[in-house]
């Protein structure tokens, strides 16, 4: 948190507010993030004096290229990009703020500093960049790519869709609901995953994501977008975070359980185990004689 949704409607917000605009001063705190020493040095020569471009999106990081060179945002767990009047005061734990010549002032806030702000010159960009898997949100992401992911693994298929070098964008809340949209249990092994099902779970995780972006994201804590409007996504969640309350589809109360050490919800109607589904393919298998 936050997944491509949330990061995908930062950048939309973002965009008229940075976009065209000239930095005139930079500054970054002394604390690490996410490991990385501040690079303030840097950070100015790619920024202070430079034009800012159109932000890109990637998964779930963000580029906020300029004509010298830019800067690479991963939100991490409790990162906040804001765009706000310079003269605001500054708010606990900022860790960033570049200026721009009409008083206007990005700033960077992450209170867990699990985030990342990485600054680059001209067109080196950070590895991270091109080390991510497919957009769910581009048309290069086809059932057939989906489908090549996932094949010849044993993981689970909730950890791989997880794993951003398969597919860049998902986390935990997205993941989750994809795979009770697409009727998947989240143990099952990817590799063993039938084409109907990848074909479910292709069309669930663009769902997923796009309604996500609709709403604005999804807030359950720190997450805000540019203009520090919170999402309403959480509003509209089938599985993610509801333990013990009725499936929307069958009225069965949800599970959790923890996969990869992380929560995950699921219908165990609707997302039959793979060991339930075996029990029952035998059975009707010994009623025809098989």
């Amino acid at each position: 948190m936050p997944e491509l949704p949330e990061v995908e409607t930062v950048r939309r917000t973002l965009s008229p507010r940075v976009e065209g605009r000239v930095a005139v001063d930079a500054w970054r705190s002394r604390l690490a993030l996410h490991g990385q020493p501040p690079r303030g040095a840097l950070l100015r020569r790619a920024v202070v004096g430079a034009t800012f471009q159109a932000p890109q999106r990637r998964g779930k990081l963000l580029l906020l290229p300029t004509t010298a060179g830019g800067l690479l945002v991963h939100l991490g767990m409790s990162g906040r990009l804001t765009v706000t009047d310079a003269a605001a005061p500054a708010a606990p734990h900022t860790h960033l703020r570049i200026t721009f010549s009409d008083g206007t002032q990005l700033r960077y806030v992450d209170a867990r500093r699990f985030g990342q702000c990485q600054p680059f010159l001209g067109d080196a960009l950070p590895p991270a960049w091109s080390q991510q898997g497919p957009d769910p949100l581009t048309r290069a992401f086809t059932e057939e790519v989906l489908a090549a992911a996932l094949q010849g693994t044993r993981r689970a298929v909730k950890l791989a869709l997880l794993d951003q070098a398969l597919l860049a964008g998902l986390g935990n809340i997205y993941a989750s609901e994809a795979l009770w949209l697409a009727r998947i249990h989240p143990a099952t092994p990817a590799g063993a995953l039938l084409r109907a099902q990848v074909t479910a779970l292709h069309h669930a995780v663009v769902t997923v994501l796009t309604d996500g972006v609709r709403h604005g994201g999804t807030t359950l804590r720190d997450y805000v977008d540019a203009r520090g409007g919170r999402g309403s996504h959480q509003d509209h969640l089938q599985a993610y975070g509801r333990e013990g309350q009725p499936c929307a589809r069958c009225g069965m109360p949800l599970r959790c359980s923890v996969l990869g050490q992380r929560s995950t919800f699921f219908c165990p109607v609707c997302q039959p185990s793979v060991h339930v589904g075996r029990q029952r393919r035998g059975k009707a298998a010994r009623l025809l004689g098989r």
